[in-house]
C-alpha cells in the first residue's frame, strides 16, 4: 500500500512503516495510490481551518465539493474542539462563528470533521482511516 501526500502539503506526516510520494491530488492532502478518486484526507492545524473555513469559504467551496464526491473524504483538525471553543487560534474570529461553519461543513457536504486534539493524534487518524479504507477496498475486490 502506496500513501499519496499532496504536492502542495508543506507541513507533511511521516508514516512509519508505509511508503508514500508526493503527487498531486484534486482535493484533499493524503490519499492512496489507485483509490484518489476514492479516499481524501484534508489536514488543518488550528489556525488554516480557522482562517480557510472563515475568510477562504468560496475557495474551499470548491474543494469540499470535489471531497463530496468521493467514497470518503474527512477534514483532520489538529486540534480539538475545546481548542476551538477556548479560542486558542491567532484570528479573532468569535469561537461560535467557526463552530457554526463546522457544522454547515458536516450538513451541507456531509464530510467529517474530526478534531483529532493534537498534531500526532492527527496523523495517526490519517494513517488509519487511509490504511483501513484500502483494506476494505481489497477486501471488495
Amino acid at each position: 500500500m502506496i500513501f499519496i501526500i499532496d504536492t502542495r502539503e508543506k507541513d507533511e506526516y511521516e508514516f512509519s512503516g508505509t511508503v508514500a510520494i508526493k503527487q498531486k491530488l484534486d482535493a484533499g492532502d493524503y490519499s492512496v495510490a489507485g483509490l484518489e478518486d476514492r479516499i481524501s484526507i484534508e489536514r488543518k492545524n488550528i489556525d488554516d481551518f480557522v482562517g480557510t473555513v472563515i475568510y477562504q469559504k468560496e475557495r474551499f467551496h470548491e474543494e469540499l465539493i470535489v471531497l463530496a464526491r468521493l467514497d470518503f473524504a474527512a477534514i483532520v483538525v489538529e486540534a480539538s474542539l475545546t481548542d476551538i471553543l477556548d479560542h486558542r487560534y491567532k484570528s479573532d474570529v468569535n469561537p461560535i462563528s467557526v463552530i457554526g461553519a463546522v457544522v454547515a461543513i458536516m450538513v451541507e457536504y456531509r464530510i467529517p470533521i474530526i478534531f483529532a486534539g493534537s498534531r500526532q493524534l492527527a496523523c495517526h487518524l490519517t494513517h488509519e482511516i487511509l490504511k483501513r479504507f484500502a483494506s476494505k477496498h481489497l477486501r471488495e475486490q
